[in-house]
């Protein structure tokens, strides 16, 4: 395995040299010159990587075939909205996680700005074999994508929503009943008050709005910010 680090891996990407890898070992720190290095693996697969800027993710754009894809937001001058846009010719991608950064504090004002859910469509819309998303420190101003793509009702068994800062209304757990194929869900801060008893019931495993769920962990689904 090679080490992951950027310069190394701009020497192995060189123009001549001909690499055909399908997946990289370890999270890659991206940097503009990594990222357009990157692109010369038309065959990979699966990638964990941290961004550090908007320039960083331009290899995005270059990946064809990308199937699996951790990306980390590393810098307070990068946004989560920018990572999202960033995906939107990964159109093959099969599992995606992307982690944002995480906030000094959880009382407002909120250090970050929400990614906008027409983003969130816009991007996952073209994902039609999308099976698994992670959202971890990701502000979202509404779930309101979940319903909104219908590739998503059929493609998508696995959901994680993990502290979404600012906490969004309970009404907006709605647009996760319309993902019939999910077997797995997870949903953490996610509201800032008490969800729908009626709600509740139907995020529960066998449930008949859920019939495929056999996972769900909705303990802190609605919580106040932890101080």
């Amino acid at each position: 395995m090679f080490p992951n680090k950027s310069a190394t891996w701009c020497q192995l990407l060189a123009p001549g040299h001909s690499l055909r890898l399908r997946f990289i070992g370890g999270a890659l720190a991206l940097t503009a010159e990594l990222s357009k290095a990157l692109t010369r693996l038309p065959t990979l697969t699966k990638v964990r990587a941290q961004a550090y800027s908007a320039d960083d993710l331009q290899c995005f754009a270059g990946l064809p075939a990308l199937e699996h894809l951790t990306l980390q937001c590393c810098s307070d001058s990068l946004s989560s909205e920018q990572l999202i846009t960033a995906l939107k010719s990964c159109r093959l991608l099969r599992t995606l996680h992307v982690r944002g950064m995480r906030p000094l504090s959880e009382e407002p004002p909120y250090e970050f700005p929400p990614v906008a859910a027409a983003s969130m469509r816009a991007c996952l819309a073209g994902m039609p074999q999308l099976g698994s998303l992670t959202l971890d420190w990701v502000p979202l101003d509404s779930l309101a994508f979940l319903s909104q793509c219908d590739a998503l009702s059929h493609s998508l068994t696995n959901l994680c929503v993990v502290d979404v800062l600012p906490r969004l209304p309970p009404s907006e757990l709605q647009h996760v009943l319309p993902l019939r194929a999910l077997r797995s869900l997870i949903l953490d801060g996610v509201a800032g008050e008490p969800i729908d008893e009626v709600v509740r019931a139907a995020l529960q495993p066998r449930s008949q709005v859920l019939p495929e769920l056999q996972e769900c962990s909705t303990k802190y689904i609605s919580r106040a910010p932890r101080v």
